[in-house]
């Protein structure tokens, strides 16, 4: 659906990346613009092979499929220059750099529009591109603290509990899509880009969105009431798996006391009805968890659904890649790796009728397509061996040791 449309990929880590990986499923031709040192998610934690040149690791070759490698120093002003006329033959621009590195290079939003009128940039900071805290370094995790996003379970303790894997890091990406597709759309009618700006915290708040709120009138609203009980849980079943229920009405929960066995529930006025509920939450959750103990979860998960009650075992990791659901909906793509071999990860989960996406690449080794890229905008052989001796690009590289260039890309999200 986006055939035809180039995006340059300046961002590193999770967030930028992840939002360019979308844009290469609905089509778009992305390259992947990398220092001499790489994307620091190539070397962050564990190589996906002990023996691997580049140490090419497991996070970064599933969020990097189908895309183009150029691997461009960007502090260089001969680097600047390729960037620019990138930007020229470009339609959009994902960046999650600090807003100080591209003053630095000279590489701002109105640059870029000045080169290109149509081009539209893509930026995901931190803690967004205003306020006091709009310079600091940011992460999920702190995004999470910040938002209130981490805390919003608790234990029995009160310590709070992390909200989940990269919840904001995953969530911007698609706010970031939203506003440069919507962008894309407004293109048409103006003739002219946009710069279009998501961060982590409005990522986490936008998670909360149901949660954090304030009326005059009325009392903040408590955890309970925020979705936490006894019949939105998760329990131990006697296989050792963990078996989550999420119910919302009443018919359900008739439908699950008698399916429990415990159809005295129904006449106890202090389960009456969803108040009464929650205020009962520990001695409902006890009697529950007593009964779900009884039997291994796989068969509670039949049991449950065929009576039209919501519930799913807790999955793990090991096991998706292979579950039948996700399989038959084409979600798992297989792909080769110069370096890797071959590896199944996530693909494409936007269908549309009459359209399917045919990215076939796997992730890039670093500089894997510069001589390519290079040669689309008209450099020479000779142009290229040049640049590539006087380091302004690599060809084919292994990442170089020590820091990133400029700044290390230094405000990844």
């Amino acid at each position: 659906m986006l055939e035809g449309i180039k995006v340059l990929d300046v961002s590193q880590m999770y967030a930028g990346p992840l939002a360019a990986l979308l844009l290469a499923d609905l089509g778009a031709d992305v390259i992947k613009i990398e220092g001499p040192s790489g994307d620091r998610i190539r070397r962050t934690w564990a190589p996906a092979s002990s023996g691997s040149a580049g140490n090419d690791s497991p996070r970064f070759v599933t969020m990097n499929r189908d895309k183009r490698s150029i691997c461009l120093d960007l502090s260089s002003p001969a680097g600047r220059e390729i960037f620019l006329d990138l930007v020229r033959l470009a339609d959009v621009v994902i960046e999650n750099q600090r807003p100080d590195v591209w003053q630095k290079w000279g590489l701002s939003y109105t640059v870029l529009a000045e080169v290109n009128p149509r081009i539209i940039m893509g930026s995901i900071t931190g803690m967004g591109s205003t306020g006091p805290l709009s310079g600091r370094r940011t992460y999920d995790l702190i995004s999470q603290a910040h938002s209130a996003l981490y805390g919003a379970l608790k234990t029995s303790d009160g310590t709070p509990i992390r909200g989940g894997y990269l919840l904001s890091d995953a969530t911007a990406p698609l706010h970031l899509v939203s506003g440069v597709l919507a962008a894309l759309w407004d293109r048409e009618r103006t003739g002219t880009g946009r710069h279009v700006s998501v961060s982590l915290l409005s990522a986490g708040l936008w998670l909360q969105l149901t949660r954090i709120m304030r009326f005059e009138d009325h009392p903040e609203l408590d955890a309970d009431q925020a979705g936490v009980n006894a019949l939105t849980s998760v329990y131990a079943c006697s296989d050792g798996r963990w078996l989550v229920i999420a119910l919302t009405s009443d018919a359900e929960w008739v439908e699950l006391a008698s399916t429990m066995g415990l159809p005295e529930l129904l006449t106890y006025p202090e389960y009456k009805n969803h108040r009464s509920r929650l205020d009962n939450v520990t001695s409902l959750g006890e009697m529950l968890a007593g009964v779900f103990s009884t039997r291994p979860a796989a068969e509670w998960e039949e049991l449950l659904n065929s009576r039209g009650i919501p519930s799913s075992r807790i999955a793990e990791p090991s096991e998706v890649l292979d579950d039948e659901q996700v399989v038959s909906n084409n979600w798992v793509v297989s792909r080769d790796h110069s370096r890797l071999g071959r590896y199944q990860t996530f693909g494409n989960f936007i269908q549309a009728d009459g359209w399917q996406r045919s990215g076939t690449r796997a992730a890039p080794t670093l500089g894997e397509h510069t001589v390519e890229i290079l040669s689309e905008l008209g450099r020479s052989p000779a142009d290229i061996s040049r640049l590539t001796e006087e380091g302004v690009v690599l060809t084919q590289g292994v990442p170089a040791a020590g820091p990133d260039n400029t700044e290390s890309q230094v405000k990844p999200t």
